[in-house]
């Protein structure tokens, strides 16, 4: 993107590159960075989104929406995908700390939307848990660190290959990874999850076990790696 390229040169000047996900280094490659670039993951609090032992008991199936809704993380896709499930059997709930733009979601009249904002990091993470899943079906998205958060909370989440998710999301074992810019794909992930809740609550188990491998500890260990490789003898 032009708006971008005031970074070309900063790029042209790196020894190394340190970024999020695999997906931001392909994105660099094909902007054609030639730094060596190594791939350095966040990390998640894991006391702060501890995990939860048992499944959600709420009806219809819950899925949550966490950011700023834009159509960047798929918002439009995500929507024509709960539209599309039988009316009642799904709800929508979008997590944010800014205003929603109504265009949004204007057209999706059908789809039974709450909105909660403002909600502060421990309250965010009591109340994913009540979700079924998580989506966040990105277009683009450096990484995603609701992805680990809500892992870690043991809740699955549905994200595109265009996230920092897929370096960590086996799909259907402690996740659901989809090719972005589908509503069919999340159409067919959210329909299946309707008919196999336990199946899901097991992947949020198991998503909970590959979180615990991303501590903030392990981030900074891992980075200082990263920045030490990149050191010229």
């Amino acid at each position: 993107s032009p708006l971008f390229a005031h970074n070309d040169e900063t790029f042209a000047m790196a020894d190394a590159v340190i970024c999020a996900s695999s997906f931001t280094k392909h994105s660099l490659d094909t902007a054609g960075s030639k730094a060596p670039a190594h791939v350095v993951g966040y990390g998640v609090d894991l006391d702060l989104f501890s995990a939860r032992t048992t499944a959600p008991a709420a009806k219809p199936l819950t899925v949550g929406f966490v950011g700023a809704l834009s159509q960047r993380k798929g918002a439009r896709y995500l929507l024509g995908a709960m539209a599309a499930l039988p009316k009642g059997s799904a709800k929508l709930i979008i997590y944010t700390r800014t205003s929603v733009d109504r265009d949004l979601i204007r057209g999706f009249e059908s789809v039974d939307i709450e909105i909660r904002g403002g909600l502060s990091d421990a309250a965010l993470a009591a109340d994913l848990k009540q979700c079924d899943l998580v989506a966040l079906p990105s277009i683009a998205e450096g990484f995603g660190l609701v992805i680990l958060e809500a892992m870690a909370c043991g809740v699955p989440v549905l994200c595109t290959t265009s996230t920092g998710g897929a370096d960590f999301i086996a799909h259907r074992q402690n996740g659901l990874l989809i090719a972005p810019g589908s509503v069919a794909a999340i159409v067919q992930e959210l329909a299946w999850a309707l008919t196999h809740r336990d199946e899901l609550f097991q992947m949020g188990q198991a998503a909970r076990l590959e979180a615990a491998k991303h501590t903030w500890a392990a981030y900074r260990r891992k980075f200082f790696a990263a920045y030490s490789a990149s050191i010229p003898a």
